[in-house]
């Protein structure tokens, strides 16, 4: 498997990890956007709503902590053992979470300039989480320690996460014609039904997809630049995990 950073490349490598160990990521997907989606079923209770998601933030974290030991475990030709890679997501949730919010907050500050500055901040920060987890360092380095690694590839980045967000954009939009069809029909009816449930499975699935498939796109990219910025491989970064 080459590990050079091109758009080319850092979406062969996801689509050649992701769809040999289809059946993980699409379980674990669904888990982490099952809370979420669930909560729609009671779209006027608010404790629901938040509860909901609040428990797909966590559940979306907790995916992200076991993709990256799961893409380590493919890019080194090992099996993916999702016990171990849950417990090295639970190990590093709380750091994870202050990565999360404190990108969030600064991509989403530098949208309200004009746009273009929170693509940049997204671009720069892209590969905090995996940072995060794998060097075990606190929020404010491993924002930084992304600043750095991007620094030169951030037109590559965006140019991944825009055909990333094209292929999900298309995605949702045969899901939605697929429920709008069911809905109009009248196969399916809004609320704690069997229709209901239907609606809620082919929304888990479809963000399920794309929360996983996204996962793994930033870790690979996260390796790939590692690789190229600094000669590490794969073996260079198992002992992290010990």
């Amino acid at each position: 498997m080459k590990h050079e950073f091109t758009v080319g490349q850092v979406l062969s490598n996801s689509f050649s990890l992701f769809f040999k160990n289809f059946g993980f990521m699409i379980v674990l997907g669904l888990l982490a956007s099952l809370p979420a989606t669930s909560a729609t079923l009671w779209p006027d209770n608010w404790l629901i709503f938040f509860g909901g998601n609040l428990f797909g933030l966590v559940s979306s974290l907790l995916l992200q902590g076991i993709v990256v030991f799961a893409v380590f475990q493919g890019l080194s030709g090992q099996k993916v053992d999702f016990a171990e890679s849950l417990s090295i997501a639970l190990r590093r949730a709380l750091p994870l979470l202050g990565v999360s919010l404190a990108s969030s907050f600064i991509i989403g500050l530098g949208t309200l300039f004009l746009v273009i500055p929170g693509v940049v901040f997204y671009t720069m920060f892209w590969v905090s989480a995996p940072i995060c987890i794998v060097e075990r360092i606190g929020v404010g380095d491993a924002l930084q320690r992304s600043g750095f690694l991007t620094s030169g590839y951030r037109m590559g980045i965006f140019l991944i996460t825009l055909v990333v967000g094209l292929m999900m954009m298309v995605l949702g939009l045969v899901q939605a014609g697929i429920q709008l069809f069911l809905v109009s029909s009248g196969t399916v009816e809004m609320g704690f039904s069997l229709g209901g449930l239907i609606f809620v499975f082919l929304s888990a699935l479809v963000s399920g997809f794309s929360i996983a498939f996204n996962a793994v796109v930033v870790t690979v990219g996260y390796y790939t630049l590692r690789h190229e910025v600094e000669g590490v491989a794969v073996k260079d970064l198992e002992s992290v995990f010990e």
